[in-house]
């Protein structure tokens, strides 16, 4: 059996003794907005990051630059209920990012529909597979969406365990080697996912001189920076498991 049921995974919490799924503190709102109600600065074909204390915007255009896509995050201690597709109100949102100036503030504000999305998390597990039962995706390692990794890990489990299982001579065998393969990878960018939610975030005091260093590296060394997640966006598993 491959439980592959998400975040709140009743199999995980049955067979693995793990604690509930816990709030974050984070929430997500997501949005829709038609590129003729969009700062051109967010119309560009590339992903955007506007960062400020305990909140972030991530934002890209999609169809073809007929839309763009919003996703705002906020710090909160306020519980917010996890899953996608909770309605709220825009003005929520507004309210969340007032303050806010410039093209950051005007894509906000020509929100009209949105979800809020509670995010939710569990410690890393030290095992995936218990007898023949194997966990797949959030079952197993929920992401936080700050290194946009979480169907991605999902995919890459689903292709791993399924080229183990085939060759394998028995099926537990084959979980074994699945487990084996994947959970060292994946328990990474879990960590690694909520790290960079801790540096989006940073407070006044450290926020200039993080972000300081991180221009004068992008001047000295182009590239640098990127290349530090080439761990992540270029590993194959189809080639090396």
């Amino acid at each position: 059996m491959v439980a592959a049921d998400g975040v709140r995974s009743p199999l995980r919490a049955a067979h693995f003794a793990a604690a509930p799924a816990r709030f974050t503190g984070h929430v997500a709102w997501r949005a829709l907005v038609p590129a003729d109600r969009t700062p051109a600065a967010f119309l560009q074909p590339e992903a955007r990051v506007t960062m400020a204390p305990g909140r972030h915007l991530v934002s890209y255009p999609l169809r073809g630059g007929t839309l763009v896509n919003l996703v705002a995050v906020e710090e909160r201690r306020a519980w917010a209920e996890e899953g996608w597709s909770l309605r709220d109100d825009p003005a929520s949102l507004r309210r969340a990012f007032a303050g806010w100036g410039g093209p950051a503030a005007e894509l906000v504000g020509a929100v009209e529909d949105c979800w809020l999305w509670g995010l939710f998390d569990h410690a890393p597990l030290r095992s995936w597979v218990a007898g023949r039962l194997a966990l797949l995706g959030d079952a197993c390692h929920p992401m936080l969406p700050f290194l946009a990794q979480g169907a991605t890990m999902a995919l890459e489990d689903a292709w791993v365990l399924a080229d183990r299982l085939d060759r394998a001579p028995d099926p537990a065998v084959g979980l074994a080697s699945y487990e084996a393969a994947r959970l060292p990878r994946a328990t990474r960018v879990q960590r690694a996912a909520a790290q960079a939610g801790r540096l989006y975030h940073l407070r006044a005091g450290l926020r200039e001189p993080a972000h300081a260093g991180l221009r004068m590296v992008s001047r000295l060394a182009p590239g640098l920076i990127e290349r530090r997640f080439d761990w992540i966006y270029r590993h194959d598993v189809t080639a090396t498991g």
